[in-house]
C-alpha cells in the first residue's frame, strides 16, 4: 500500500511540474527544444539545421533528427552569455557578441561545428549585429564618455572582415549632465538600429540634447557603402520600434503615440497606395501574435515571446525561458545578393541615378 501511495505521489508531482506546450498554429503540436535563460536569446540558421541559444553560456544544438552519426545533444561553445547572435545567410558562420566591460564588446565568429573562426574586440556597447546578403558581418554600437561639463555620445558602424575592422562614425553628440545621468541605461531602447533585408542600408536614431531645449530623437538613413546620411523624422524623447518594409523603400516607426510610415524616397501614387495598405495590415509577428499573409490572427502567445521564421516554413518560438519548434507556415523567399542591386542602391543614395531610374532598372532585372 505504501509503495502504491509513493508511486501516486511521484506521478502527481511529475504531472504538476510538467510544463504544458504552448498553443500551436496548426494541428501539429510544438516540439520543445531547450531551456533558455531570462534573455530568451536564440538564433537558428535560415535553413533550420542548427540553433544557438543562451543559458548561462552559449550552446549549439542540431535541429535535424538524430541519426547514427549525429545527435541532438547540446554543445557548449562558451561559459559567457552573449547579448547578440547572428547566423550568416548561408549558415556557414555564427557570430556571438559578449560584453566585457563598459563599452567594450568581443565578437566571436564560430563555424557550424563550434570551432572559432575569428575574434574581434570593439570599443562600444553593441546595438545591432547582422550579416548582409553578401556575407559581410555588420555591427553598430555606442559609447558614452562622461565629463564634468556633460557627456559625449558616439555611435559607430563596423564592417568585420576576417581580422580587419573598418569603423565608421555614425553620430557624435553632446549630452547635458542631467540627460546623461537619467538616460544612460536607456540608450539601447532610445537608439534602435535596423538594417535592410539586403544589409547594405540602415536606419538609426540619434539622441540630440541642445543646451537650451529639451532632448529629442532624430532618425537617419544611410547606405554604408558611401558617406553621408539623410534625415527622416524628428521625434520627442521616447522608446520606439523600427521596421523595414518588404520592398526596402520605406520604414515603419512605432511609438506609444501610434505608427508612422516613412518613405525613404519619393513615391508614385500607386506606391503610396500600396504603402498605406501595408501599414494597415498587421505584421506576420508582433507583440506575441502570429498572423497569416491576409492579416488573420493564427495564434496569440504572450507579449515578450520571440519568434524566428525559417525559410522552409518552420519556426522557433521562445516563451517563458523555453525554446519550441513549430511548422506549417508559408515558406519564405529570401532576398538574394545581387552586385548590380547593391551598385544601383549606392548610386541612388549618391544621387547618380534618380529613384525613378532606380525602379526602372530593378524592374528590367526581374
Amino acid at each position: 500500500m505504501k509503495k502504491l501511495l509513493l508511486l501516486f505521489v511521484s506521478l502527481s508531482l511529475l504531472t504538476a511540474c510538467a510544463t504544458p506546450l504552448p498553443q500551436s498554429n496548426s494541428d501539429q503540436p510544438l516540439t520543445k527544444i531547450a531551456k533558455l535563460d531570462e534573455s530568451n536569446l536564440f538564433a537558428a540558421d535560415d535553413h533550420g539545421l542548427k540553433v544557438a541559444f543562451s543559458r548561462d553560456g552559449l550552446f549549439l544544438q542540431s535541429l535535424t533528427p538524430a541519426t547514427a552519426s549525429t545527435s541532438l545533444k547540446e554543445q557548449k561553445l562558451s561559459s559567457l552569455s552573449p547579448t547578440f547572435l547572428a547566423w550568416s545567410h548561408d549558415g556557414s558562420a555564427l557570430a556571438a557578441a559578449y560584453p566585457e566591460v563598459d563599452y567594450v564588446t568581443r565578437v566571436v565568429v564560430y563555424a557550424p561545428d563550434g570551432d572559432i573562426l575569428q575574434e574581434t574586440t570593439l570599443p562600444v556597447t553593441l546595438s545591432q549585429m547582422v550579416w548582409s546578403a553578401r556575407g559581410d558581418l555588420l555591427t553598430t554600437g555606442f559609447k558614452l564618455k562622461k565629463y564634468s561639463f556633460g557627456a559625449n555620445l558616439q555611435q559607430q558602424f563596423s564592417l568585420l572582415n576576417q581580422s580587419k575592422v573598418d569603423p565608421v562614425l555614425l553620430t557624435d553628440s553632446t549630452l547635458k549632465p542631467s540627460t546623461a545621468r537619467e538616460f544612460e541605461t536607456m540608450l539601447p531602447e532610445l537608439q534602435p538600429v535596423i538594417f535592410s533585408p539586403y544589409g547594405d542600408e540602415l536606419v538609426y536614431v540619434l539622441l540630440h540634447d541642445p543646451p537650451e531645449f529639451p532632448p529629442f530623437l532624430q532618425i537617419y538613413y544611410r547606405n554604408w557603402q558611401t558617406s553621408g546620411h539623410r534625415k527622416l523624422l524628428k521625434l520627442p524623447l521616447q522608446n520606439l520600434e523600427l521596421t523595414w518594409s518588404d520592398d526596402c523603400d520605406s520604414v515603419t516607426v512605432q511609438t506609444s503615440d501610434g505608427t508612422q510610415h516613412i518613405p525613404l524616397w519619393p513615391q508614385t501614387a500607386e506606391q503610396e497606395k500600396q504603402s498605406r495598405q501595408t501599414l494597415m495590415a498587421p505584421p506576420r509577428f508582433s507583440n506575441g501574435r502570429l498572423y497569416n499573409e491576409q492579416g488573420q490572427l493564427l495564434v496569440d502567445w504572450e507579449e515578450g515571446s520571440q519568434l524566428q521564421m525559417l525559410s522552409d516554413g518552420r519556426y522557433l518560438l521562445a516563451l517563458d525561458n523555453r525554446l519550441y519548434l513549430g511548422n506549417d507556415l508559408s515558406p519564405i523567399e529570401r532576398k538574394p545578393y545581387s552586385e548590380k542591386d547593391w551598385t544601383l542602391r549606392r548610386w541612388r543614395f549618391e544621387g547618380l541615378v534618380t529613384p525613378a531610374e532606380y525602379r526602372e532598372q530593378i524592374q528590367e532585372m526581374k
